[in-house]
């Protein structure tokens, strides 16, 4: 029920995806389109994704976005693991002056990314092609180069591809340099594992220049990199935290501008 709802509430021609689910009048690819203007591609592979995003609201934008307007009406967000770009774009149909960064590293994912930050071409959308980590440099990624998209692109073998990748990578602050962003407001992560070597190389001076962190975690080891782990490491730093299924949703009542 909470799907159908969300459906109806954000996206903008439901019946004619519900016209293209159904297989009465297919779409190649089919243009989802948000009420206030947003839209983008989704090819039948990417529907599950783009249905996280728009219909169930994975990453609890509605749960946080009275807050994060009352910091600014035009924050800033940084979307590690963007994927081919639905929460980005996502993004403006809560914050519609918002600025948007989007961090993605693999070739196929981008190809979509750009198309679809190119249909929204009223917004400030920018796109980093690479990953953020630990370190400034480059990283090998590995993935499936014969799927049409990746949802599972890791430096930890959590893909089972056989292709690699080498991608720029940049540390959160290094990134915040490069775009001039002197805080984020929300930091929304999938990036199948590395979310523990971007948050724990931070000072606590930088980890205050973050309000929210929205993310799905991945467990990498038993010893540091695991969901519980890192949030308990938060709780230590002053973090407010919710494990919602599989996503952590941390708030920052320390957060400075």
């Amino acid at each position: 029920m909470n799907r159908v709802l969300g459906m109806i509430r954000n996206v903008r021609n439901f019946p004619a995806y519900l016209l293209h689910k159904w297989g009465l009048s297919k779409q190649s690819p089919f243009i989802l389109q948000s009420l206030n203007g947003v839209s983008v591609e989704v090819p039948d592979r990417m529907m599950h994704t783009a249905k996280e995003v728009f219909f169930t609201d994975d990453y609890r934008y509605d749960l946080i976005r009275k807050d994060v307007l009352r910091m600014s009406n035009s924050p800033i967000i940084v979307d590690v693991g963007a994927n081919v770009g639905y929460l980005s774009a996502f993004s403006f149909t809560r914050f519609p002056h918002a600025k948007v960064i989007s961090v993605e590293p693999i070739p196929n994912n981008l190809k979509l990314l750009q198309r679809n930050r190119t249909r929204n071409a009223n917004t400030d959308w920018k796109v980093f092609e690479g990953v953020l980590s630990n370190t400034d440099g480059e990283l090998e990624i590995q993935y499936d180069n014969s799927d049409s998209f990746s949802t599972s692109a890791s430096m930890y073998g959590l893909d089972a591809g056989s292709d690699s990748v080498t991608v720029p990578s940049l540390k959160l602050s290094s990134l915040m340099h490069s775009f001039e962003l002197q805080s984020v407001h929300i930091l929304k992560l999938d990036c199948e594992g590395a979310e523990y070597d971007i948050l724990y190389c931070l000072s606590d001076d930088e980890l205050n220049r973050i309000a929210f962190i929205t993310m799905e975690t991945h467990q990498i080891d038993a010893a540091t990199r695991n969901r519980d782990t890192l949030v308990s490491w938060l709780n230590g730093k002053g973090w407010k935290t919710e494990v919602i299924r599989s996503k952590v949703l941390a708030s920052n009542p320390n957060f400075s501008q």
